[in-house]
């Protein structure tokens, strides 16, 4: 059997660690912030950068062609929340990009 590897691509665990070692983490608003009962909802994905430029896309192990896409702001939060982020910076418009940094 061989693995389908990709160099740009990062599963959960791994973003984690390059999160703890400097790299910044930036979430890009796929879709409007909307608000349903108590519910935020939007889709979000997740890219690493590091210090030398090079990203990383945040990808599921079922299927890293594909980006991971929260629906949820307490979905994207939770995740930023987990890897380590003392602030989270997530953006509410379509488009927009907000970046992560160790202690800010």
């Amino acid at each position: 059997m061989t693995t389908r590897f990709k160099p740009n691509v990062v599963f959960e665990p791994e973003l984690v660690d390059h999160f703890a070692a400097g790299a910044a983490i930036v979430v890009t608003c796929k879709e409007t912030l909307t608000r349903k009962e108590s519910i935020h909802y939007g889709r979000w994905t997740v890219r690493l950068v590091f210090a030398s430029g090079d990203t990383r896309q945040l990808v599921t192990q079922r299927d890293f062609n594909n980006p991971r896409v929260f629906r949820t702001l307490n979905g994207i939060a939770s995740l930023l929340a987990a890897a380590g982020c003392t602030q989270l910076a997530i953006p509410f418009a379509k488009g927009a990009e907000a970046t992560n940094t160790r202690g800010g």
